[in-house]
């Protein structure tokens, strides 16, 4: 005899829905961020990309760690702040 697992309820994924958007919003506000710096040039960024040979590296590592940095703002943001009093 075989049991079959437990079925999930609509509530059972409000807190795994809850961390994916906000780390899909985090990652997103991240490299939005990270476009801005690069496209003002700040602090010589932007032109750093061109003048070393590694620039195309520099540029997916930074995307890279502003995405994460950023994601997990996102997640805390939405877990911390939002997720508690949700009444809805």
């Amino acid at each position: 005899m075989t049991t079959r697992p437990p079925e999930r309820k609509p509530q059972d994924l409000r807190v795994p829905l809850t961390v994916g958007i906000g780390a899909l919003e985090g990652m997103i506000a991240g490299w939005i961020l990270y476009d801005i710096l690069i496209w003002i040039d700040f602090a010589g960024l932007g032109g750093l990309f061109d003048r070393v040979d590694v620039g195309r590296l520099m540029f997916w590592l930074g995307a890279a760690f502003f995405g994460i940095t950023f994601g997990m703002l996102g997640i805390a943001w939405r877990v911390m702040v939002l997720l508690p009093g949700d009444d809805d």
